[in-house]
């Protein structure tokens, strides 16, 4: 005997199911992001509990906890152990930011990893020239003080002192 078939043959896939972990943290994240940089999120104010985000989100607790734990790694929200996730009121403008969406083939990783090779390189010249410029700096003022000392020791020579 054969079983019935109880789901329609061609029923699409509940959506949730079809989402991978990792764009579920993104999407998350990118919606308290932009609540936050949009002030819907003040500066101080206390973010929703982790089961009201994964009722919203219809997301397991890891998730939330992924979610919430990148937000705090880009300065967005600070977690009081035992009262909650707040806000942040540090300053968030100016910081490079890559996402993950910038990642989405091979060709995007290389095109990063030359960015990184080529700013990392010029920002070690930069350093360099910095300390030699600091080091012969203070070559040159120790140099004068030596040189002083003698004219002054050479003086104290020449009148008998």
């Amino acid at each position: 005997m054969t079983r019935p078939n109880l789901r329609e043959p061609h029923a699409p896939e509940p959506i949730a199911s079809r989402r991978r972990p990792r764009g579920l943290v993104s999407e998350i994240v990118g919606a308290l992001e932009g609540e936050i940089r949009t002030g819907t999120l003040p500066v101080g104010q206390k973010l929703p509990t982790e089961a009201e985000i994964m009722a919203r989100f219809d997301v397991s607790r890891t998730v939330v906890r992924e979610a919430l734990s990148r937000l705090q790694a880009s300065a967005l929200v600070e977690t009081r152990h035992g009262i909650g996730t707040f806000v942040s009121a540090q300053e968030r403008g100016g910081n490079f930011r890559i996402s993950d969406q910038d990642f989405a083939t091979v060709a995007d990783v290389i095109a990063v990893l030359e960015l990184r090779i080529s700013l990392e390189t010029e920002a070690a010249g930069l350093a360099a020239l910095h300390v030699c410029c600091l080091a012969a700096e203070k070559v040159r003022r120790e140099s004068k003080r030596i040189s002083n000392r003698r004219w002054a020791q050479m003086n104290a020579d020449s009148r008998g002192e």
